[in-house]
């Protein structure tokens, strides 16, 4: 999940380039977001911002609401090693 200072900053970036607000809902089980107005340029700009904390953004139909998962981790592979027998 997000810090607080992560929040504040992509909201600041959303509203500085897009003009539209991030909300914040804390809810238990899954905090999730949403969005005054979602077009691919907002999502590509959410998605840019989680990928730097390696997370990512799972959308409604709509695209107005989300909420952020880790990225799951691939395994990197060493094509050095000795292969597997």
């Amino acid at each position: 999940m997000l810090s607080f200072f992560d929040i504040i900053e992509i909201r600041t970036i959303l509203k500085q380039r897009f003009g539209t607000r991030l909300h914040y809902h804390e809810v238990l089980p899954e905090p999730y977001f949403t969005l005054d107005s979602s077009d691919q340029k907002i999502r590509y700009a959410i998605e840019s911002f989680l990928n730097t904390k390696q997370q990512t953004a799972v959308y409604a139909p709509d695209h107005l609401k989300f909420t952020v998962v880790q990225k799951p981790i691939v395994p990197s592979v060493n094509p050095l090693a000795d292969p597997v027998a």
